[in-house]
């Protein structure tokens, strides 16, 4: 089962999900902290779902956003992490997440993540629409920062 958790219930599962969002956030390359998920839920940007087994163990946290990109309007998946995600609970995840990207009169629902989400979204229609492409600059600021001092 998968479930939309209102602000003002937020607190009563801190415990259990921010590991969930911690584990999501190592596979951000920096961008992102557990508690930055969970920021951005508190203050309202950002949707929290949580996936449950049959006994009702929370299995999984997942995090949207909603926003206006020029014409259209996104809801993109920000982040996923949990224990599972099983097949069984996939198909139920994102009927639920798109039913609320129609309801909240999205034009599309977006996934920025690994290589492997592709294979795994294939059966739902999602498609290949750009690539990200990314460089690390950490390394490069630091290299001018010395040079400058």
């Amino acid at each position: 089962m998968v479930s939309y958790i209102p602000i003002e219930y937020l607190d009563s599962f801190f415990e259990q999900v921010l590991p969930m969002l911690e584990k999501a956030a190592i596979r951000s390359n920096g961008r992102f902290r557990g508690e930055d998920f969970w920021a951005m839920v508190k203050d309202g940007s950002s949707q929290l779902w949580l996936t449950t087994d049959s006994d009702e163990n929370i299995i999984g946290a997942t995090t949207t956003s909603i926003y206006a990109n020029r014409n259209i309007s996104v809801m993109e998946i920000i982040s996923h992490g949990g224990t599972s995600i099983s097949k069984d609970y996939l198909p139920e995840v994102m009927k639920e997440l798109e039913d609320f990207a129609i309801d909240n009169r999205c034009d599309v629902i977006r996934i920025v993540g690994r290589r492997g989400w592709k294979k795994i979204l294939d059966s739902y229609g999602y498609k290949d629409q750009h690539i990200v492409l990314e460089k690390e600059l950490t390394n490069e600021r630091r290299r001018k920062n010395n040079r400058e001092n």
